[in-house]
Parts: C-alpha cells; structure tokens; sequence
C-alpha cells in the first residue's frame, strides 16, 4: 500500500496549493498596504482643504509650511507628460501639477475614462502616484505608482475592483 502525501496531487507530483495560498496571502497583504497609503494621502488632502477654506485664500503661516520645498516641486514636475502602459496601450496623460500635489490628469482605453481623483506626494526620495477612475467598467479602479527618474517610468499597482485583481504595471514616457 502506498500513502499519498497531502502536499503532492494524484501523480504524485507536488501540489501548487502553498504556492497560490501565498499568492493570496501577498496580493491581501499588498491591498492593504495600498488602502492604507491611500486612505493617509486621502486624510491629509481633506485636512489641507480644511485648511485651506478657513484661511480663504489668505497666506497664512500654517500655508507656508504647507507648500512643498523647491526639490518637491522639480520632482512633480518631472511628472507631467503623456504615459503609456507598454502591455494594453492605456495612456496616462498628466497636463499639470499644483503645489500640494492634485494633478491634471486625463486617462484613454482608447477613449476617455473619468479619472476622480489624483495627486502626487513625495516619500523620502519617492515620488509617488495615485490615480482613481470612475467611469462604466471603472467603479474605482485605482492606480497606485511610484515614479523612478533613472528609467524615466512609473512602475506601480492596478487595481480593478470589477475582477477582484491587482495586477503590476509600468507607464512608460511617450516621446
């Protein structure tokens, strides 16, 4: 009599079950850490605005030490630009950046999708990037990319909550 192990399948080759718990384990892992940078990044927008509507336009001390320093700024503004992703041909088009970090961004499947929401931070030497879009087939599909100078591309996460699935992507520059 031959015992089977638990681990292999029935041809005694050994089974992909820890292999796709893991899997699983690292894409909850990975979405949890991507709400938790997104919900921060949503709760400093929200206290900047705060700020913002009681000063009314007013320069005031605490929006002084708001406004990012010149290196922020040069590093945001490496940001705009038209962007491809290579595997699907979607395009990010940033046109402009303010100094807090909102961005003018557009986004093409070919056609125009709604984007909601983006901004971009800067994270120690990190130039991040967030996008959501909201439109048919986009119920809050979101882009979560960190920019990296030397290759002059985003590399990041894709979430697309239609499917379940996050999948890694680049943008790259359209010259």
């Amino acid at each position: 009599m031959v015992s089977r192990n638990p681990e292999n399948d029935k041809a005694g080759r050994p089974s992909s079950r820890p292999k796709r718990q893991m899997q699983f384990i690292v894409g909850i892992l990975s979405m949890a850490t991507i709400l938790a940078i997104g919900g921060t990044f949503l709760l400093s927008n929200h206290r900047n605005s705060a700020v913002n509507e009681r000063s009314a336009g007013a320069v005031t001390d605490e929006s002084v030490r708001s406004t990012p320093p010149k290196a922020v700024r040069a590093a945001f503004e490496k940001l705009v630009g038209r962007w491809r992703r290579p595997d699907g041909g979607y395009i990010l088009e940033i046109s402009g950046i303010d100094p807090e970090g909102k961005l003018q961004a557009a986004y093409y499947n070919p056609r125009p999708i709604n984007v909601s929401l983006a901004y971009a931070a800067q994270e120690d030497e990190y130039t991040r990037v967030y996008v959501e879009l909201r439109d048919v087939g986009y119920p809050g599909a979101t882009y979560s990319l960190t920019y990296h100078k030397e290759q002059d591309a985003f590399a990041g996460l894709y979430y697309q909550p239609t499917a379940g699935q996050t999948f890694q992507v680049v943008f790259l520059r359209e010259k």
